[in-house]
């Protein structure tokens, strides 16, 4: 199962990414460190949506929390115990 795991992430993962750094170095006259930038902008942009969404829902979540904190305040965590009310 290991072995599977390992052999698609090279494939799926590893591999696209080294192929496209190094076209991108062969694009930008042989030059690593503006590869690296270039890569990072694309990577950057391509998830944009994703890092945009998840904030807006860590912010939502943020307004909740003083919510969430004052039905909470009458239950105590302790590591043996467990939950417990006081």
């Amino acid at each position: 199962m290991l072995d599977f795991i390992v052999l698609v992430w090279n494939e799926v993962i590893t591999k696209p990414m080294t192929n496209s750094l190094l076209m991108l170095y062969v694009f930008l006259g042989s030059n690593l460190g503006l590869a690296i930038i270039a890569f990072t902008i694309l990577v950057r942009g391509a998830t944009y949506k994703l890092v945009v969404r998840q904030l807006r829902q860590t912010r939502k979540m943020q307004d909740l929390g003083p919510l969430c904190g004052s039905s909470m305040t009458g239950i105590r965590t302790t590591p043996s115990s467990g939950n417990k009310r006081s």
